[in-house]
């Protein structure tokens, strides 16, 4: 298991709170959403986001089957971590 260590870094405080809210309705914390960014971030070098309204349609395809990419197209969005890990 790898160390963790605390960071400390600024963000609005209207920001932290409407977060902090989502991420306790989706049975998550700000420190989980965040390591997944990174994360995904590590994995990918992108900075992905998503404006109000639009999907995020990056997705990295190489090595991938027919198959697999036939269930990402089918892939809904979801609104919490549990329906996501339900889904998989």
């Amino acid at each position: 298991m790898s160390q963790k260590v605390n960071t400390n870094i600024r963000i609005d405080k209207e920001i932290k709170e409407k977060a902090k809210k989502i991420a306790s309705e989706q049975g998550t914390n700000l420190s989980t959403v965040l390591n997944m960014y990174l994360i995904d971030y590590i994995e990918t070098g992108e900075m992905r986001y998503k404006k109000l309204n639009q999907k995020v349609e990056t997705v990295k395809s190489e090595g991938l089957s027919d198959d697999d990419l036939n269930v990402l197209s089918k892939m809904p969005e979801f609104n919490s971590l549990i329906k996501t890990f339900a889904w998989m």
